[in-house]
């Protein structure tokens, strides 16, 4: 049962073709886009043409199957000492301590589709390498095309002291060891809005990243009627809204929702950043704008 208090604090912008049409809060102070940037490594990868299908060296798993989660590996949320150093505020392990931990878990059979923050360590890796170019210089190449200059990877705690939220003073962004983006409500419905409109992918590459794993129904405290992922994206439908195309994403002090509704009468994009862990409270809050919205298209 959710029985966690909903934040009454939310940033949130609502986009309609590249336009702003809805604003509520702050949106534009600087949040972590925590698993939002799953989808940014995805469009990432079809942008350069990497092949999706070849397996990596000395593995028995491919790209797709990093980036749609069915790899079958565990999560260095497994490690109960990862938990125990984000709390005490530690320096993050270098990544390959944090691989070393995970490889020393216990045997495990891993089911066919398994959410991993490791696995997505491991697709971040096999991009930088094949592509010769660092995350963090992909992201700012898409940020300056789509005019976004608050966009970026989050790399230091200096990065992250101008983070909206206090508690980030004390978090190392680089827990997120598959890399953190920050940047405003704003700019991250802009941006997957751009994805969604053919700024940033093709049709095909588009269908591509919304290829999809099915993942069932309905989950307490939370809008989906229908789940499912694709390449970096959450993908179901979210009961009247229809079809939602995103990532919701959470850290220690905040969550977010990102999502692009395209069979509604005016395909919308929104955003939504949250104080407080629980993704579900910025999907609702998403759909509260969304019914807003509706109630008043012309403001």
């Amino acid at each position: 049962m959710i029985t966690a208090t909903p934040p009454t604090e939310f940033h949130a912008c609502v986009v309609q073709n590249g336009q702003v049409v809805l604003s509520k809060g702050r949106p534009d102070v600087l949040c972590p886009w925590w698993s939002f940037s799953k989808t940014l490594l995805a469009v990432v990868t079809l942008r350069e043409g990497i092949d999706l299908d070849q397996t990596l060296p000395d593995a028995e798993y491919n790209l797709r199957q990093l980036l749609n989660h069915s790899a079958r590996l565990p999560c260095y949320c497994d490690l109960p000492d990862y938990h125990a150093a984000v709390a005490a505020g530690d320096a993050a392990w270098s990544m390959a301590e944090m691989m070393r931990r995970v490889r020393a878990l216990p045997a495990k059979t891993q089911p066919d589709w398994r959410y991993s923050n490791y696995g997505y360590a491991l697709a971040r890796q096999r991009i930088e390498d094949l592509t010769v170019k660092s995350i963090a210089d992909h992201v700012q190449d898409m940020a300056e095309f789509l005019g976004l200059p608050d966009v970026k990877l989050a790399e230091t705690h200096q990065d992250f002291a101008a983070i909206h939220w206090p508690e980030a003073q004390s978090y190392d962004p680089k827990w997120v060891y598959h890399g953190c983006i920050m940047g405003p409500a704003k700019d991250a419905a802009v941006l997957l809005d751009a994805i969604a409109n053919g700024q940033l992918l093709t049709r095909p590459q588009f269908d591509a990243l919304n290829t999809c794993i099915d993942l069932g129904g309905a989950i307490e405290g939370r809008p989906w009627t229908r789940c499912g992922y694709g390449l970096g994206v959450m993908s179901g439908e979210m009961g009247d809204a229809g079809r939602a195309i995103g990532h919701s994403g959470a850290g220690p002090f905040s969550s977010n929702a990102v999502y692009h509704f395209p069979d509604l009468e005016n395909p919308t994009t929104v955003a939504v950043f949250g104080h407080g862990s629980f993704e579900g409270h910025s999907e609702n809050h998403m759909q509260t704008l969304l019914k807003e919205k509706a109630r008043h298209p012309e403001g």
